[in-house]
């Protein structure tokens, strides 16, 4: 949860670090994670690589996710 919020959570939830990390950050990093999360389950052809396409993209889905943290964090810095 705390990926692309971690920059409100470090400044007590203040409106608006929630409102841009909601309106920028929130919207890609959730983006890339479901798209990691509907790879999981789409049927892909059969063969080599199957599985490690999946897990590629199920590792950078959650690696854009938590990587959000750092762009929530620049506005905090800001």
């Amino acid at each position: 949860f705390l990926g692309p919020y971690l920059g409100p959570f470090a400044r007590h939830w203040q409106p608006c670090g929630i409102c841009d990390s909601h309106r920028f950050i929130v919207g890609l990093c959730a983006l890339a994670l479901g798209l990691g999360l509907a790879l999981q389950f789409l049927p892909l052809p059969a063969g080599r690589g199957t599985s490690r396409l999946r897990l590629f993209f199920w590792s950078l889905g959650w690696t854009l996710w938590f990587g959000g943290a750092c762009a929530s964090l620049l506005h905090w810095f800001g």
